[in-house]
């Protein structure tokens, strides 16, 4: 009977078109995600090979989640075959075996979605050999059947035996669809238990689908071992698959137990088998009363509310709606209740974080929620048995579509309301009490609940249109992956054609929906529209009677295509075109609508036509004077320039040569005695023979305009920095660049390809003794004089770089003159919003911060990390070199901080709305990154590396570390330990996803897990080792020496020389492990017992495991020889230091004794966390006593 059962499930589900929508799917998406890496499911895979064992198992299990809602359809349609078709109680009347029956089915309905998820290895399969060979690593069979006995297999067991246990049980399919979404809701869940440090295993266990535990164990990784190897067998990852399994097991026999061949489920009340008689009354005959059938309008009305109202009641007096609110709240809840943790700190729950909330997960929650219920609606009656009666009454048949659709939008109504009271619940929990109800409205229900509705039209119009439950349900959720994924995989991004979409939007505090709001209201606008359309469609296609399979019939849709239906289709129809029409003429004709690649193939062929041009003699920038109008309310900019450009060259030049970028337009150029020779508007690049040619030493002025002023609206924002509040511009939107420039190339190994184009090296090497000549900020100057003035609206502060000389109004408008002391980088930037102002004064210098009137928050530890800052880098590096220390807020359409000279603009949605916490890892994040910034000041702008690998160890790794510095002069080590403990793990994951290589900090190529977190652990480490005096020492006498010269700059290994000589030789391999290769410790306590001593001492008895090992650039490792201080700490009872030593360790295997005179209670080595350690955890081990 088993074998019966299981050939009738397979024989049904391969006439059904789910199953190959199903296939095409896993096949399709995966095959897509091989021919281009911009398409990802889940990890980032393009560093990768694309047959890596690492990549295959990750696309495994990250496929069976995107495809948990057709594993569901498949056992849920299995479960209720029988009582679905109405053939329970003919079939449960015969002599069944209950055994073949339920697993028959359940193992028929298992193997087709494991068939159907096979789609993906032989996409891997078939897409390997179309990839150049360099993406292609060698076969291993291992890998495929890790895939598809760790993931495929057990998570469709695992999916199918809940959704089978609970549809079989209920018979009710809402069931199955609850557990679909309960598993993922269980898998987001897990993601926040798991923190970025040592997951516990038990942790590991919750994790359904076997994902986050294989990202776990695996989450250091090098690009060599995700190419190579596989994770351990036995291990967290089995343990985590077979406890799955046992819980399928269980719950199959639970469902073996509890099922019974009965068409009923449920308690039937038990009745008497004999009634009693009941006594004969004589009663008078009631009249009849007279009814008069009524087919109005009045009368349709009455059965629409009616109809709606039992609608709705069926859903909100069922109990899976309050099982998937429940599970939507509680997910919701989870996320919002820690959404001012992040990024390692504390951030207040301001009300745009809430936005992105309702707007992520909780709306892919609500859009799953629709797309269910609206194909049960739409079935409800003929499910039921009902749709022959009551498509026999005489009601109109745009009465009982109009009812499901009011339901739709009540319950997305309902939804987002719920959305909006648990983020606003969670803000009040958080002590946020500053709640924007208008906000909420417009970004929630504004845009997000118009959005839900759309999809529900869209629902039930493929499910009355193609007749067939379960395909349109297929069908949908195919449509809505690949509308999720077809931007990056297809560049399938114009919103004309992306249903219900509107252009991505930022909210900010300080500029609102700025830019993003009138391309919202008309897309919104354009698929209203479309909706109209596709209303009045589905009210004539609606089936009256019994839906047998099959499409639509034309002949009906004209039946009942009713004139009113005509004419409300006929007016949608004109007016999606017509707003369509008007979108176009604005994204495509008064702007510039490109594709990516249109994007990408500009800058390459900028890059073909004039690369000879780059290392061709050019004048140098030596002095910029801007004259720049900023109308905020037209998102306008217009600027004026004069740039003096000396030739520092040994030679006359008799060419110039500029490149300038798109961020403004029609840029015009006045030189004295210039011929245009060249203008290539589309490429950006300009060419001028200079009559006469311009002698060594000597100077001309480059006088430029260019302008921007926006035009009606975009498919997607362009210029997200010019605003109405808060513009923020620099040198490299504001000026032209000099000759050639590398800044303008197309940088993705992949994008290149695409165009031919050869590998780019990401920074020069430092053998290239020719870009010494260049700073790694900029190619055509070297320091420079800067002088602007600033106009924009009377409310608004325009601020640049320098001193302040005059503000004046003029015209309506207000004007500020600025200029800097002295010579500077050609790095500068402008800002303009209404600020209100907090200042101070020390040691001759301005502290200023300009700010959003709603951001008061951190002001005070502003203030204070740019006091502590300047006094302390004054004292270790000389005097500050400006006289101003600004720091300015701007919208969070971008989340940086970054100084230029004098003035470090800060982004909204970092430091001015974060928060301090005891659990914070990044501890006082606003007072790092503004000593960070201001260490810039010195480590960056006094003295700047050399356009070489290794420049940015002189900037962002001594900047980085001086912060962490500055947080331990405030805070302690203790609290800095954990962070630097953080830091290990950035720099950790880093390497373990880096896309090129990784080399040494000394050679580092701007990636910023190295030059921030291993650059901070590595300067740390040498403190510790040799000391701040000795360190600083050396830092100190670099800058001196170096501050202020010109070409040629410094280089890391300039720097390193200096650290050096400040070294003992019995370090100086710790300097050269630490700078110059890339040096991981395995050290390893094993164990720690004592005993007590005749004099009332312990002694302690250490045994230690420490192996060294250098890893070249793609993270193969090869054993080190050992001859290196390590430290050991021996603690007792509430963490009391009993004992610390720097040991030498010369063998892999030590043994230390130690006597204390308290009773140990641990032993830690490294307890700094001074050394590059893949596995910190077993650093440490409990003390026992001996015997």
């Amino acid at each position: 009977m088993f074998t019966a059962f299981l050939r009738f499930e397979l024989a049904t589900w391969r006439k059904q078109p789910l199953t190959y929508v199903f296939l095409a799917v896993t096949f399709g998406l995966t095959f897509l995600a091989m021919l281009w890496p911009n398409l990802q499911m889940g990890q980032d895979l393009r560093n990768l090979h694309v047959n890596a064992p690492f990549a295959i198992l990750s696309r495994a299990g990250a496929m069976t989640m995107l495809c948990l809602l057709f594993i569901t359809a498949i056992m849920a349609s299995t479960a209720t075959r029988d009582s679905g078709s109405g053939y329970a109680q003919v079939l449960y009347a015969a002599p069944l075996e209950k055994a073949g029956y339920l697993w028959g089915r359940f193992t028929g309905g298992v193997l087709v979605a494991v068939l159907a998820l096979l789609g993906l290895v032989l996409a891997i399969l078939l897409g390997t050999p179309l990839n150049e060979p360099a993406r292609v690593g060698a076969f291993q069979l291992l890998p495929y059947v890790q895939a598809v006995g760790l993931f495929i297999v057990p998570n469709v067991v695992l999916a199918g035996a809940i959704i089978y246990c609970l549809t079989v049980l209920t018979r009710n399919t809402v069931y199955a669809f609850i557990a679909a979404l309960g598993l993922m809701v269980g898998f987001l869940l897990v993601g926040l238990l798991t923190p970025n440090l040592d997951t516990p295993t038990s942790v590991l266990l919750l994790d359904p689908f076997g994902l986050r535990t294989l990202h776990s164990l695996t989450k250091y990784w090098t690009v060599a071992e995700k190419n190579t190897a596989l994770p351990e067998f036995v291990g967290p990852l089995l343990t985590n698959r077979l406890v799955w399994l046992g819980i399928a097991g269980a719950l199959m026999g639970l469902t073996h137990g509890v099922f019974s061949f009965t068409t009923a489920t449920g308690k039937v009340k038990k009745q008497r088998l004999v009634e009693p008689v009941a006594p004969v009354r004589a009663s008078t005959p009631t009249p009849r009363p007279r009814v008069q059938p009524r087919h109005d309008r009045n009368a349709a009305l009455v059965q629409l509310l009616q109809q709606a109202r039992l609608d709705l009641l069926g859903i909100l007096k069922s109990v899976p709606f309050w099982i998937l609110l429940g599970l939507g709240m509680l997910n919701l809840l989870s996320i919002a209740a820690t959404a001012s943790e992040r990024e390692g700190g504390h951030f207040y729950p301001v009300t745009y974080t809430m936005l992105d909330l309702i707007n992520g997960t909780y709306g892919l929650f609500v859009i799953a929620v629709l797309v269910y219920y609206g194909g049960a609606l739409v079935w409800k009656e003929q499910d039921a048995r009902l749709d022959g009666i009551l498509d026999a009454s005489p009601r109109p048949s745009w009465v009982p579509y109009t009812a499901k659709m009011l339901t739709l939008v009540f319950i997305a109504a309902f939804l987002t309301s719920m959305g909006v009271l648990v983020c606003v619940a969670a803000q009040a929990l958080q002590g946020y009490t500053n709640f924007e109800w208008s906000l909420y409205g417009q970004a929630v229900f504004g845009i997000e609940f118009t959005r839900y509705v759309m999809v529900a039209v869209g629902t039930v119009f493929l499910h009355v249109l193609l007749r067939n439950k379960f395909l349109a349900y297929g069908l949908t959720v195919a449509i809505i992956l690949l509308q999720a994924i077809s931007g990056a995989a297809l560049d399938w991004n114009n919103n004309l054609f992306r249903f219900a979409d509107t252009p991505a939007f930022t909210y900010s505090d300080m500029n609102g929906f700025g830019p993003f709001a009138e391309s919202i209201v008309w897309f919104k606008l354009y698929w209203t529209a479309f909706c109209v359309l596709l209303l009045a469609l589905t009210a004539g296609l609606w089936v009256r009677g019994r839906a047998v399979g099959g499409a639509f019939s034309a002949v009906q849709l004209r039946q009942s295509f009713t004139p009113a239906l005509r004419a409300v289709a006929a007016a949608g129809l004109l007016a999606w075109l017509g707003l369509g029409a008007w979108i176009y003429y604005n994204i495509d004709v008064r702007n510039d609508y490109t594709t990516e690649h249109e994007d990408q193939s500009l800058p390459a062929e900028y890059e073909k036509r004039y690369k000879r041009y780059e290392h061709a003699p050019q004048p140098r920038i030596t002095a910029v004077n801007l004259q720049i109008d900023l109308t905020p309310e037209a998102r306008a900019v217009q600027v004026r320039g004069q740039l003096t450009l000396t030739n520092r060259t040994g030679r006359p030049l008799d060419t110039l040569r500029l490149s300038y970028g798109s961020y403004l337009e029609d840029f015009r150029f006045t030189i004295p005695g210039a011929r245009p020779v060249l203008n290539d508007e589309r490429l950006h690049f300009r060419s001028f023979a200079l009559q006469p040619a311009l002698a060594p030493g000597d100077s001309l002025v480059l006088g430029y305009s260019a302008q921007y002023r926006a035009r009606g609206f975009e498919n997607k924002v362009s210029r997200p920095l010019i605003n109405g509040n808060g513009t923020f511009l620099n040198n490299f939107e504001l000026a032209p660049t000099i000759g050639y420039t590398r800044n303008m190339e197309l940088e993705s190994a992949t994008d290149r390809a695409k165009f031919n184009l050869p590998e780019r090296p990401r920074m020069a090497p430092q053998t290239d003794s020719a870009a010494y000549a260049n700073t790694y900020i900029s190619t055509d100057a070297d320091r420079l004089r800067f002088e602007a003035t600033l106009s924009t609206s009377p409310d608004q502060i325009a601020v640049a770089p320098g001193a302040l000389l005059k503000e004046w109004q003029q015209n309506g408008r207000r004007y500020f003159h600025y200029r800097l002391a002295a010579p500077v980088l050609n790095f500068y930037s402008i800002t303009s919003a209404r600020y209100k102002v907090r200042r101070e004064r020390q040691n001759g210098v301005d502290l200023e911060i300009y700010y959003h009137p709603g951001h008061p928050y951190n002001l005070d530890r502003m203030m204070r990390s740019m006091r502590t800052s300047l006094a302390y880098y004054g004292q270790q590096f000389g005097a500050y070199p400006q006289q101003q220390a600004r720091i300015i807020e701007f919208p969070r359409y971008q989340k940086f901080a970054q100084a230029f000279p004098g003035t470090m603009p800060y982004s909204e949605g970092l430091g001015f709305i974060a928060q301090t916490s005891p659990d914070d890892h990044d501890v006082d994040r606003t007072y790092r990154v503004v000593a960070h910034e201001m260490a810039h000041q010195w480590w960056g702008h006094r003295v700047t590396g050399a356009a070489v690998q290794g420049a940015t160890f002189l900037s962002e790794s001594v900047s980085e570390y001086l912060s962490t510095l500055m947080l331990e002069r405030r805070y302690g080590p203790a609290r800095v330990l954990t962070m630097r403990r953080y830091a290990l793990d950035y720099y950790l994951r880093g390497r373990a996803s880096e896309k090129v290589r990784e080399l040494p900090l000394l050679y580092n190529e701007d990636q910023p897990h190295i030059h921030y977190a291993k650059g901070s652990l590595a300067l740390y480490s040498l403190r510790s080792y040799l000391g701040e005096k000795r360190l600083h020492g050396a830092l100190g006498q670099f800058i001196r020496d170096y501050q202020g010269r010109p070409a040629p700059y410094p280089t890391s290994e300039d720097l390193y020389r200096y650290i050096l000589r400040a070294t003992p030789d019995s370090l100086q391999y710790f300097v050269a492990d630490q700078l110059k290769r890339i040096t991981l410790y395995d050290n390893q306590v094993r164990e720690v017992a004592y005993q007590r001593l005749p004099d009332g001492r312990y002694q302690a008895i250490i045994q230690l495991e420490v192996h060294k090992r250098y890893a070249d650039e793609l993270g193969k490792e090869t054993e080190a020889p050992l001859h290196d201080y390590l430290d050991l700490a021996l603690y007792g009872a509430d963490e009391k230091v009993l004992a610390r030593q720097r040991l030498l360790v010369d063998n892999h295997r030590k043994v230390v004794k130690l006597i204390v005179s308290s009773v140990p209670a641990k032993a830690v080595i490294d307890p700094d966390n001074l050394l590059i350690d893949r596995r910190p955890e077993d650093n440490s081990h409990a003390a026992f006593a001996l015997k």
